[in-house]
């Protein structure tokens, strides 16, 4: 399958192929930038809004300096195709939370909907480690906030001994990058919804983020520290997030094969459960759904663009049965896969597929 360029992400499109951050803050920090721009001297604290280009889909980015030692980019974008990037090493701990979508709250009795857990990634690399970092399309509204390990230890108490899981993550094994999962507290929830709330120009929405920002990350510390059973810890060396990122592109470019993990794995001279713990604890995804969303959208752009048969574009995404990828495409785009082919002309924006959740006769 011959598959485009990727569009960077957020660090990769105003830092350039580094990423760094210093390279992010100095472009947006030019004279001329066209960004919009908020600042606080009190506070020495400075926020940004960079919004996605309208062909690469909606929203975009708010990125945040807390003086030298605190950054944050909240993300609230829908991405019409994938991006990918690279993170290098700044000696910065870096928190990522994501809220999967818009929320919809309901009340207690029949047919409510329980809000799901939100999930922490935290990382940190030793000297000389860069890690890949890959964003599907759709919806993506999420926090990462990198902080100096210093800052951790000195203002907000975490004491690295405290526990397991924050042993490994302040201290990386040399050539290795350790990443702890952790279920958070819920009213983390609150604290992010009402983040990604604010927006650059409201009166005291600088001030009022930078606050939120704190008490999230006193949350994280507290949840460090903690060593819940729900969290868990992992060291990935070069070697690791090598496989890792070729078992991705693997599963990206081999839709027509039906390869299994176990598959690849062996492919690659290594085990299915490591690459299955490792797509989750790196990437945030598993090979299943990967490969389905892969297919999905490959299958868009072969019906859209090309104009080719809905039978013959089911065999070129791995579906022997025309039926059943009627079903999964019309499951996963809202729509069939004639209908796509009629309308063509252009790939379809994730904000064109229904809600899931929504009744029958809302689909399209």
């Amino acid at each position: 399958m011959a598959t485009s360029t990727l569009k960077g992400i957020c660090r990769n499109v105003l830092g350039g192929a580094e990423g760094s951050l210093v390279q992010v803050f100095e472009t947006l920090n030019r004279p001329g930038s066209p960004f919009l721009r908020q600042d606080d001297a009190f506070l020495n604290a400075a926020q940004w809004w960079v919004p996605l280009p309208e062909d690469e889909g909606e929203g975009g980015w708010r990125l945040i300096r807390l003086g030298p030692s605190m950054q944050a980019i909240v993300t609230e974008c829908v991405y019409a195709a994938p991006r990918s990037g690279s993170v290098p090493p700044e000696g910065m701990v870096g928190l990522h939370f994501l809220l999967d979508g818009p929320v919809e709250l309901t009340g207690t009795g029949p047919g409510a909907k329980a809000l799901p857990p939100v999930t922490m990634l935290a990382s940190h690399q030793a000297p000389g480690v860069r890690f890949a970092v890959f964003q599907p399309a759709g919806v993506a509204r999420m926090l990462t906030l990198c902080v100096a390990p210093e800052v951790l230890v000195q203002s907000f108490g975490l004491d690295p001994r405290a526990s397991r899981v924050a042993s490994r993550l302040m201290a990386p094994e040399p050539g290795t990058v350790s990443i702890v999962e952790a279920v958070m507290l819920d009213s983390c929830r609150a604290l992010l919804e009402a983040l990604l709330a604010e927006h650059v120009g409201r009166p005291g929405s600088l001030a009022a983020s930078v606050g939120l920002l704190l008490r999230i990350v006193g949350l994280a510390v507290e949840t460090l520290v903690g060593d819940a059973e729900e969290t868990s810890a992992g060291s990935y060396s070069l070697k690791d997030l090598s496989l890792l990122e070729n078992t991705r592109q693997a599963l990206a470019e081999d839709l027509a094969e039906n390869l299994s993990l176990g598959d690849i794995a062996r492919r690659l001279g290594t085990n299915q459960t490591k690459l299955k713990a490792g797509l989750r604890a790196v990437y945030g995804i598993t090979a299943s759904g990967y490969r389905r969303q892969c297919r999905m959208e490959r299958a868009m752009e072969l019906l859209a663009t090309e104009q080719l048969p809905a039978s013959v574009v089911a065999g070129m995404v791995g579906y022997s049965a025309h039926a059943s990828f009627t079903v999964a495409f019309q499951a996963y785009h809202g729509i069939t896969p004639r209908a796509a082919r009629q309308r063509g002309g252009a790939l379809f924006r994730p904000t064109d597929r229904p809600d899931p959740d929504a009744p029958p006769q809302a689909r399209a």
